[in-house]
């Protein structure tokens, strides 16, 4: 591990099914049954994937898969243990911080410092994979783009309301970013497509950001979430 050898995040989703993470899904749902917060954590609602701010994750999670296939990806043991482990991180980080945390935080202050603090919170978590995989430098790097990041799915969370479509747009997002990644044997610098597609995963966070506040300050759908916690 850290201490030792460095172990990349590939190694870790690819190789293995993610038995910790299996836990923290049953933890978090465990806690939300225990609590009876069903409704408030978003777990009653549909599945929809209307609006704009669908728009961009949708069309690079499309852009990726394709990408995955053109490149000769396959589907394997890898592939699918890959897909399994992200859906489930997207569902556990989604119950617990859009999910659990929003809602207890905005039961005690307003909307946007709740936001803003469980946001924090969702990026400094993403700095354990630095201890885990010993790769210091990459670990800050998720930390940050992950609190971006996690607005868009918070605005995916108002938009719906209901937590399935951000857990699932969580999910699929880290798995094209996986499986496309340079451990996986993709080398952007000589396939245009790819070049293009890292570009884009490259001012991802920021877009995601941008679409996640503006979606974040429609005062309608915020004034419905406060409503749906007391």
């Amino acid at each position: 591990m850290a201490g030792s050898e460095e172990v990349s995040l590939f190694e870790l989703m690819s190789q293995h099914f993610a038995f910790q993470i299996l836990g923290a899904c049953l933890v978090v749902i465990l806690y939300v049954l225990y609590r009876k917060k069903v409704g408030q954590t978003g777990l009653k609602g549909g599945v929809s994937f209307k609006g704009w701010i669908f728009i961009y994750p949708l069309a690079m999670i499309l852009f990726g898969l394709a990408l995955c296939f053109s490149l000769g990806l396959h589907i394997n043991d890898s592939f699918i243990l890959i897909l399994v482990n992200t859906l489930m991180v997207g569902f556990s980080e989604e119950l617990m911080f859009r999910g659990i945390l929003l809602s207890e935080l905005s039961r005690r202050m307003s909307f946007w410092k709740a936001a803003i603090i469980m946001s924090l919170m969702f990026g400094a978590v993403h700095l354990f994979n630095a201890v885990v995989t010993g790769e210091v430098g990459m670990g800050l790097i998720q930390a940050v783009t992950a609190t971006m990041s996690g607005f868009l799915f918070l605005g995916i969370r108002l938009k719906t309301n209901s937590i399935w479509p951000a857990m699932i747009v969580h999910g699929l997002w880290d798995f094209v970013i996986l499986v496309n990644s340079s451990e996986n044997g993709v080398d952007m610098s000589e396939n245009m497509v790819a070049m293009i597609f890292g570009l884009f995963l490259l001012i991802g966070p920021l877009v995601n950001f941008v679409t996640g506040i503006i979606q974040c300050k429609n005062k309608g759908l915020v004034r419905q979430y406060m409503e749906e916690q007391k």
